[in-house]
């Protein structure tokens, strides 16, 4: 894996800022993707930053460029109004799938959560069934976990 880079989504995260420094201790090349360029840093000089918004499709799109791989852990669990899960999470990955499409990207691997469904009563549950059906149409070859 050291030979191709490694687009992280989410990595300021808990589980994205894991996975990053996970892979830059096995030697992988890390593009380190969130929103917060300040708390990118903490990742140190080993990890490429990219401070882009998944709502921003040419930042984004560069961020992609030269990737082989995502590993995508973003989620605005938390958000509210206008940053809610609802209106950023599904387009956000709309976006991502299109912007890996279009830059050659070999797989994107997404978490998201077991047992998701379309009509899952709980928000977030549904949203994760919506972008994983993004990402199977997307063309793009993906795991889900």
């Amino acid at each position: 894996m050291s030979e191709s880079r490694v687009l992280v989504v989410g990595a300021t995260g808990q589980l994205g800022g894991v996975i990053a420094r996970k892979l830059m201790a096995s030697g992988a090349r890390v593009r380190a993707l969130a929103r917060n360029r300040d708390a990118l840093a903490s990742l140190g000089p080993a990890a490429e930053i990219a401070a882009v918004d998944l709502r921003d499709v040419p930042k984004l799109t560069d961020a992609c460029r030269g990737v082989a791989q995502i590993v995508a852990t973003a989620n605005n669990n938390m958000g509210k109004g206008a940053l809610s899960p609802s209106r950023v999470d599904l387009s956000g990955y709309q976006n991502l799938c299109a912007a890996a499409r279009n830059t050659g990207v070999r797989r994107l691997i997404y978490v998201s959560y077991r047992g998701v469904a379309q009509d899952a009563c709980v928000d977030i549950f549904r949203i994760k069934w919506y972008i994983e059906d993004a990402i199977r149409r997307s063309g793009v070859p993906h795991v889900m976990l």
